[in-house]
């Protein structure tokens, strides 16, 4: 938590990608140095349980859609825990604006958060933030999720086209294209690297 040096009564949620820290550390100082309050998370989470895959067994696609409904549900408890935390420093502190940003996953956090809660979160900034997650886990060149549905391929007995149909019905609900409605475009900002294989920019488009 970074106390600005001057009170505004603004406060930013800055939320990094999976499995690191370092991508938000400037920007919480650069901030505070301008008078906002900031709250840092650590790092992110992987919505992707490896564990299912690791024997050397098959599996069906029964067992695969109960895997994702796991995931999805991991998602919506990240989602619940951060709009309690943003919503308890609100009200404690009385901040009259609070602004979420977020880079790649903490990105798309922050995307579905500031849809599906505008009456706590009145900004967003997404830096390598995306929509249609069911189509990212099938495209993108994350080399932790590309080995992960390598090894799906190889052990379901399910064919590409029934895994995407699975992840678009199953992921539906906790993609920040089903709330981005309710963001206002004069309230939010969305960079992308015009290269980038992670998050490729067509899918920030969609959301945008």
């Amino acid at each position: 938590f970074f106390c600005g040096v001057r009170r505004t009564g603004k406060l930013v949620v800055l939320l990094p990608g999976k499995g690191e820290r370092e991508s938000t550390a400037i920007s919480a100082e650069v901030l505070a140095a301008n008078g906002y309050d900031v709250v840092r998370l650590f790092s992110g989470i992987d919505i992707l349980n490896t564990a299912d895959l690791q024997s050397g067994e098959r599996f069906t696609e029964d067992e695969f859609v109960a895997h994702v409904r796991r995931c999805r549900d991991t998602l919506e408890g990240r989602y619940r825990d951060l709009h309690i935390l943003a919503k308890y420093f609100k009200q404690q502190y009385g901040y009259s604006r609070v602004g979420i940003a977020g880079v790649s996953l903490g990105g798309i956090t922050a995307a579905y958060l500031a849809g599906r809660y505008p009456e706590v979160f009145q900004s967003l900034v997404g830096i390598e933030v995306a929509g249609n997650l069911a189509r990212l886990l099938m495209v993108t060149k994350d080399p932790g999720i590309q080995e992960v549905r390598e090894e799906l391929f190889r052990k379901i007995d399910a064919t590409p086209r029934v895994v995407a149909q699975v992840l678009e019905r199953e992921l539906k609900t906790v993609d920040p294209l089903y709330v981005a409605h309710n963001i206002r475009p004069e309230s939010a900002l969305f960079v992308t690297n015009y290269f980038d294989g992670v998050l490729p920019r067509q899918y920030t488009r969609e959301l945008w």
